[in-house]
């Protein structure tokens, strides 16, 4: 091996021992270093693991480098980045994770940290009827707080109850953590238990933390300013107040997700909102549909760049929510709102027109909308001089026709479940000389109402048992301004073979 002697070799010397050291390190590092870790772990704080053909375990791997030859062992375990991702098993006394942990630890150098301890097993109750404190998780939880200030990422999967037993043995100071993820399963049936994260930042210290967690977190004053990322999953009964809790003690939040898949909970009694003045993206994902028009209100912002919210109940209180959160946020440039499932079949009632004046958004550059044919009045008040892409359905053709003819600058639209009112729609065309994708899902009257001169893919589909396209509807729209089109996918649609041609 490449450590031997020449003199004892009785092969010819591997190409790999002839490459000098720097050069042997740098293959190290591209294989097992950290761009390796990430992609086995996912990105930081996910926890995502997606197994590939070349999924690689850094960790393992590296120890068994170690053992090839005394040169190769002598670059890994001297090299700190190595050894500076730590993943423990912290669910068996007899696997000794701390010890794992002081061996990695040692060789990691005080370069940053990055570590992921998992406790699978269910947490039971001791015989003496109450709830026993693993001695080995505690010991390891000491040692983690003798190298918090080197921790940049953080996760933390177990029992609620051992994850605050952890926290509050390896409570301190955090000033480089840039990624906290506490997660977790457990058989409550009460309202989800709200984790006290007793972390401390220094004001102005390093850039702001990302969080997400399974349970209610609760934030000491320094760290919760330092909170600009937040991701709440929640799967257990909750109170609504303790998530306006958290909000409130995190006023320099940036990007907020909610999902919740529980339908037990408790209303909210606060009756102050929540200031969110520097709130970018917000994301909120509710089983029960009615949650979210409950939410909004509570919010206060005018810096939103983005709203996501895919479950939405179309009623009165959801409508002037989305309609107060568009005024207020003149930066909005991207909406995408979809509509719940208890609301996918529904009467094609038009609605009266709003009397109302426009809202114009000057910074809207994507709209994507599933709703019912009531938000219409919504739709037709919307102004969208710079809008490039639109995704939208289940309304009167004359909405999607008002919401482009604004913009010259549409690239793509997606249609579907769009259908005519009659009488509702001039015969004026409507040019759009920036479009190159078209999406046609049902109905495709819309083609007899737009000319698009750089179209380059065309698609269009027809519902089974729905009225088909005729080739004269094609026919018309590429006599009116021949597209130069790349891609042409037509799906249950009649068409002749002279027509095509």
């Amino acid at each position: 091996m490449c450590g031997l002697p020449s003199s004892t070799r009785r092969m010819p010397q591997p190409p790999i021992c002839r490459l000098p050291d720097d050069v042997l390190l740098n293959i190290f590092v591209d294989i097992y270093g950290p761009s390796a870790f990430q992609e086995w772990r996912g990105p930081l704080g996910t926890g995502d693991h997606q197994p590939s053909p070349r999924t690689i375990y850094p960790a393992y791997d590296l120890a068994r480098l170690g053992q090839v030859c005394r040169r190769w062992r002598y670059l890994i375990h001297g090299f700190p980045h190595f050894w500076s991702h730590l993943e423990l098993s912290a669910w068996s006394r007899s696997r000794k994770p701390e010890l794992r942990a002081v061996y990695c630890l040692e060789r990691a150098a005080g370069v940053p940290l990055s570590i992921n301890i998992d406790q699978h097993i269910k947490y039971r109750r001791s015989q003496q009827g109450r709830k026993a404190k693993p001695k080995h998780l505690v010991r390891l939880a000491a040692l983690l707080q003798e190298v918090l200030r080197q921790v940049i990422s953080l996760s933390l999967n177990m029992h609620p109850y051992l994850l605050q037993t952890f926290l509050e043995t390896c409570a301190g100071t955090t000033n480089q953590l840039k990624n906290l993820d506490v997660s977790g399963s457990s058989v409550l049936t009460a309202p989800s238990p709200i984790i006290t994260i007793p972390f401390e930042r220094d004001l102005g210290s390093g850039s702001g933390v990302s969080v997400r967690s399974n349970w209610i977190p609760a934030f000491t004053p320094s760290f919760g300013m330092a909170v600009t990322h937040l991701q709440l999953r929640l799967k257990k009964p909750y109170a609504f107040d303790n998530i306006l809790g958290v909000l409130r003690s995190c006023p320099n939040l940036l990007n907020f997700s909610l999902m919740i898949s529980s339908d037990t909970w408790v209303a909210p009694v606060s009756t102050g909102p929540v200031s969110l003045v520097h709130l970018m993206h917000l994301s909120v994902e509710c089983t029960a549909p009615n949650r979210t028009d409950e939410l909004l209100p509570l919010l206060e912002t005018d810096s939103l760049q983005s709203l996501h919210i895919p479950d939405l109940l179309w009623d009165g209180a959801a409508v002037a929510a989305i309609t107060s959160v568009i005024e207020n946020n003149k930066s909005l440039s991207s909406i995408r709102l979809g509509c719940h499932a208890s609301q996918a079949v529904v009467n094609r009632h038009h609605p009266i027109p709003s009397s109302l004046g426009r809202l114009t958004c000057n910074a809207v550059t994507e709209l994507r909308v599933r709703g019912i044919p009531t938000i219409s009045h919504l739709l037709r008040r919307l102004s969208l001089p710079n809008l490039e892409h639109l995704e939208i359905g289940n309304v009167p053709l004359d909405v999607v026709l008002s919401l482009i003819s604004p913009s010259t600058r549409v690239k793509s639209i997606t249609s579907h479940g769009v259908y005519a009112v009659p009488g509702n729609i001039d015969a004026g065309f409507r040019t759009l000389p920036a479009l190159t994708s078209l999406q046609i899902k049902g109905f495709h009257g819309i083609l007899s109402r737009i000319k698009c001169p750089q179209l380059k893919t065309l698609a269009i589909s027809c519902r089974y048992g729905g009225p088909e396209t005729s080739g004269q509807v094609l026919r018309n729209f590429m006599t009116q301004s021949p597209p130069p089109l790349l891609s042409l996918l037509l799906s249950r649609v009649l068409l002749e073979d002279a027509e095509l041609l």
